[in-house]
């Protein structure tokens, strides 16, 4: 009845009481956003002095405001017109929380009190009647809002008991079926492949010697050193006592995942102390894969756990054949890379590199070749990407320079007329302390001046960069020694970035060389590289010429040097001596 609206709700100041808005709020822990507070209170009048009284402690949620909308909130007040009025909008916030307690407080009036209104009733927690002031309502507020609070809580760790590992704190098998169906739906669209790898570790004699608190030791101290493994691309979870489970992010390439295993693998390689006892402990690691082994959450997790009864052998098990297949090559690979730089397999091969204008060759590119000892070479393409992946590439590279200013020093010895040698560095190299120092010593030994070296670092490298290898970068350029960037074109290179870049050489993209007497786009996208290189007075290198028609477009066009088969293969260093003296424009 709209004689019954509360007009003489009274809040009344009171000393200490109110002055302070934290006051409002001390059931609310601190550091959280602001409790939510629904003022469903027909009179203007009082909703003023009620969002007075409460703000800013509170987050006032009016519904008569025109920008309502049914949104979540910690505790409603109400009169009894409001209450009619917003029944079902209350009603329904408070399903939406079950069972979570969400207060709400009505304030009526006396004739109200005797009305008859227990439809109501089932939505009020507590009642208030008029006149009131503001210390009894501020009690009532916060005797709900604790309430609350400890209803939320509760309700925060129960959700964590459910989906986490009591003993490592650790995501469960729940949580990781949840998670892992979130990445295959999203993996499904981007077309990507989701790994899972699981791990088990043999924890049978720990527990007939020690027993079961010495499982859940081995448990936080292996949980902890397999998470310092990782970043936050990985999800971690731990399926049951002796097994975890990792998923990788989906774009991560075959080479890097085996590299993951291997050092997942060496966790164990050091003891545990466990109860004061040295323990050394054996794992297992076993791979299933999306959508090769399995279409959903839980047939990939079947597969993974399921390899793992196939046998370890000291490597990661793999459920699909194909890919087992490819992880032994791995494996076999980088086993025999390890030898290979001190059983002097590695062969260093250049491809000369044509001045268009001088039609002449003064400058070469060095590719590395591993030759097995019975004779056969290796694909680079099936090493390299492996030597990348377990940090080899490191020894590869050291040795690449070194054998490159060799082989400058005896061309100028022999007046060969070969002045610069250009040599491939990866994100590996560049992380490492002594890089420039070192390649400054390598010149130093062999007595070769700066302009002797270049190096060629692919485009997605620069712009993946950080300060402090730009820096190195920028140490070497100013010595002389040439920067390159390989493969121009294929990556994300700005005007605005590209000027701060310490660079004296653009590779014009075989993939665009290929098909600019084809292609209207390639042909667009080379025209522009030279348009760039020229406004940043860079030299420009075109890769991949296989035709003499290819050679005149880009010598027309202004390109400085080309390389390619139209020219010359790579090709070994007795090889492009006789080369180099038979070499006619």
């Amino acid at each position: 009845m709209e004689s019954s609206k509360i007009a003489n709700i009274r809040l009344m100041k009171q000393p200490n009481v109110g002055a302070n808005n934290d006051d409002q709020r001390s059931a609310w822990p601190v550091g959280t956003r602001n409790p939510r507070a629904l003022l469903a209170v027909s009179n203007q009048g009082n909703r003023l002095r009620l969002k007075e009284q409460f703000q800013p402690a509170y987050e006032i949620i009016d519904p008569h405001s025109a920008q309502y909308e049914a949104l979540r909130f910690d505790i409603a007040i109400v009169d009894v017109t409001g209450l009619k009025r917003w029944h079902t909008s209350i009603q329904e916030a408070k399903f939406r929380d079950e069972p979570t307690f969400l207060p709400v407080i009505l304030i009526l009036s006396a004739v109200e009190l005797k009305q008859r209104l227990h439809y109501l009733w089932d939505l009020v927690d507590e009642f208030i009647v008029t006149p009131i002031d503001r210390l009894e309502l501020s009690e009532r507020v916060g005797m709900l809002m604790r309430a609350r609070h400890l209803a939320l809580t509760q309700q925060e760790q129960l959700a964590f008991l459910v989906t986490h590992d009591r003993i490592t704190k650790l995501p469960n098998k729940q949580k990781l079926a949840e998670r892992l169906t979130e990445t295959i739906n999203d993996a499904s669209v981007l077309k990507q492949t989701v790994r899972l790898v699981v791990i088990k570790l043999d924890l049978r004699k720990v527990l007939d010697s020690l027993g079961h608190q010495a499982l859940d030791e081995i448990a936080v101290v292996f949980s902890d050193r397999l998470q310092t493994l990782m970043d936050s691309r990985y999800f971690t979870a731990r399926l049951t006592t002796d097994t975890w489970s990792v998923t990788p992010p989906p774009e991560q390439s075959l080479e890097a995942l085996m590299d993951f295993c291997q050092r997942v693998q060496s966790l164990t390689q050091k003891h545990l102390i466990v109860l004061g006892e040295k323990i050394h402990i054996e794992l297992s690691v076993a791979v299933g894969a999306y959508p090769d082994d399995a279409s959903d959450a839980s047939h990939l997790m079947d597969c993974a756990i399921n390899a793992l009864g196939i046998g370890g052998g000291g490597y990661p098990i793999f459920y699909s054949r194909t890919l087992q297949h490819d992880a032994l090559r791995f494996i076999r690979t980088e086993a025999r890379l390890r030898g290979a730089v001190g059983k002097n397999q590695f062969e260093l091969w250049y491809q000369p590199k044509v001045d268009l204008k001088a039609l002449s060759v003064t400058n070469v590119e060095a590719l590395v070749r591993w030759r097995l000892p019975g004779g056969a070479l290796v694909p680079p393409g099936e090493f390299l990407s492996v030597a990348e992946a377990t940090g080899l590439i490191v020894d590869v590279d050291r040795w690449v320079l070194d054998q490159a200013c060799a082989d400058i020093k005896a061309w100028r010895a022999d007046g060969v007329g070969i002045q610069c040698v250009a040599i491939n560095i990866t994100p590996a190299d560049l992380k490492q302390d002594d890089f420039v120092d070192g390649i400054c010593r390598k010149l130093a030994e062999f007595g070769l001046p700066p302009e002797a070296l270049e190096l060629e670092l692919t485009e997605s490298m620069f712009m993946e960069c950080e300060a402090s290898n730009l820096d190195k970068l920028n140490q070497l350029r100013a010595l002389g020694i040439e920067i390159a960037i390989d493969d121009f074109g294929t990556g994300y290179s700005s005007l605005s970035y590209l000027h701060k870049l310490p660079v004296s050489v653009l590779k014009i993209d075989q993939s665009f060389v290929r098909d600019i007497l084809t292609d209207d786009n390639s042909a667009a996208i080379t025209k522009t590289v030279i348009w760039l290189a020229k406004n940043f007075n860079l030299r420009i290198v075109a890769e991949g010429v296989e035709t003499e028609e290819q050679a005149e477009y880009l010598r027309e066009n202004e390109v400085d040097v080309a390389q390619g088969y139209f020219y010359a293969r790579p090709m070994p260093e007795s090889q492009l001596r006789e080369w180099l003296i038979n070499w006619k424009p």
